[in-house]
């Protein structure tokens, strides 16, 4: 299993102060302040409209999903939107000593191309699900008549991306993913394939740099009984960077699943990894091979859609070609989510997983935790709050060590407000402080404010 740490923000703060306070008057920022202007002023009259409406319109909300405006081309549905952004932020190479602070203007058009099962995928997307994440995983553990139909969903879009003061910076980011799922009587199969060439920093790392990254999957899941079910997937992801320094990898990975549905509302199950990671040759280093075994339990718990809770620990064996000691580390994910109501959730996410660095020469142990919670109000406000913590523990995989890196730690929170004027048209409003100490480029913080507008259906 591939996992990459990276930090990439478009998101929002105050709409009224961005665009009358931060946005710098320089030539070239004139048409994109217009067309962000134009793209707000319909929000006044439709707030207003929201205002004199009731404040459950769920049922209209729900009609719309199910028969949205939309492209037809045979069997495909065509939904594209257009997101505007625009981000104050205070640190934008993530440096210690030398801070530089910038607006960045974005602007994202996409389309999200969708085949197959149309009601089921209304009511994923009705219900907050993204088409492009569901796998045999988000089924197998459920009764094989719950299951969707085919599924397809194909999304691509290019985003542009303008720095106020440091157009050096300016890119053109490239985000495309293809997704299907397959079910074959009590066996779902799903392809899912994702490209990303962003401009972003690199937390670990603290530089900003070009990234590239690829991730293949292919996923299964059978059922082998009533109560009993398996799941087999092969995995590839690539990361690569532009910037000189920093070293890429790549992965192979090949997890196996067993599940045993104890109870209505607990399912166990245990599993084996297998997986290889090169490391290309950078500079002096040479190439490098490192492979690993893990061995998992793990636990689903549901209780309707009150609690939600998927945890998996074990251990993990790692060898490495340099000649170098093999380790062996305790692993663990978990994800929970809790609905006191259905305006209100709490989340919780932890995990340790062990990954390649991005110098070359050694890994780094990552263990950490996130929280959030959320507010809907009003039927189309909803206010959420997050923070969370990572420790970075480093250590080489040379026989001889050629650098050596202290640990680091990563904390973040943030705050954020969004709005739904109608189906179409969404806002958001993001605050968002970090800050990381101890490592060798002394740490930095960084604060970002900014503002989100999409449209789309």
């Amino acid at each position: 299993m591939h996992f990459s740490f990276v930090r990439f923000t478009f998101a929002a703060s105050h709409l009224t102060l961005i665009v009358k306070i931060i946005v710098p008057k320089t030539s070239w920022t004139h048409p994109l302040a217009g067309v962000a202007t134009l793209a707000l002023l319909p929000l006044t009259g439709l707030a207003a409209e929201s205002a004199a409406e009731p404040a459950t319109d769920s049922s209209r909300w729900s009609r719309w999903f199910n028969d949205p405006p939309q492209i037809k081309a045979g069997p495909f549905d065509i939904h594209p939107r257009l997101t505007l952004s625009t981000l104050f932020d205070d640190n934008i190479l993530i440096s210690s000593t030398n801070p530089e602070s910038d607006l960045i203007w974005s602007v994202y058009p996409a389309a999200l191309i969708l085949a197959g099962d149309r009601k089921s995928m209304a009511e994923y997307r009705l219900n907050g699900q993204n088409p492009l994440s569901l796998s045999p995983a988000s089924f197998i553990t459920q009764p094989s008549d719950t299951w969707p139909g085919s599924l397809l969903a194909v999304d691509y879009g290019p985003r542009f991306n303008w720095f106020t003061y440091n157009s050096k910076n300016n890119s053109v980011d490239q985000l495309a993913a293809l997704n299907t799922l397959l079910p074959f009587g009590r066996a779902i199969v799903g392809v899912n394939q994702t490209y990303n060439l962003i401009n972003t920093t690199v937390i670990v790392a603290g530089a900003r740099t070009e990234q590239t990254t690829y991730n293949t999957a292919l996923t299964s899941g059978f059922q082998t009984g009533s109560r009993s079910s398996v799941e087999v997937n092969l995995r590839r992801s690539s990361l690569s960077y532009a910037a000189e320094g920093l070293v890429g990898n790549q992965q192979y990975s090949n997890d196996n699943w067993f599940h045993w549905q104890t109870s209505d509302l607990l399912n166990i199950g245990a599993g084996v990894t297998l997986g290889y990671v090169n490391v290309p040759a950078q500079g002096l280093r040479p190439q490098t091979s490192q492979t690993y075994q893990q061995v998992l339990g793990r636990a689903i718990y549901r209780v309707a859609e009150r609690v939600d809770v998927d945890g998996a620990v074990g251990v993990e064996f790692r060898q490495y070609s340099t000649g170098a000691s093999g380790t062996v580390e305790p692993v663990f994910s978990f994800t929970g989510s809790y609905r006191p109501g259905i305006a209100t959730s709490f989340s919780l996410n932890a995990h340790r997983w062990d990954q390649p660095s991005t110098g070359g020469g050694d890994n780094y142990l990552q263990t950490g935790f996130n929280l959030g919670a959320s507010q809907q109000l009003f039927d189309r406000l909803n206010v959420s709050v997050s923070g969370g913590y990572d420790n970075y523990h480093y250590y080489s995989y040379q026989r001889v060590s050629l650098r050596q890196n202290p640990d680091s730690n990563y904390l973040s929170a943030g705050a954020g407000v969004s709005i739904r004027f109608n189906p179409c048209l969404g806002a958001n409003a993001f605050y968002r402080y970090s800050q990381q100490t101890g490592n060798a480029n002394n740490g930095f913080t960084d604060n970002q404010v900014g503002l989100q507008v999409t449209y789309s259906f």
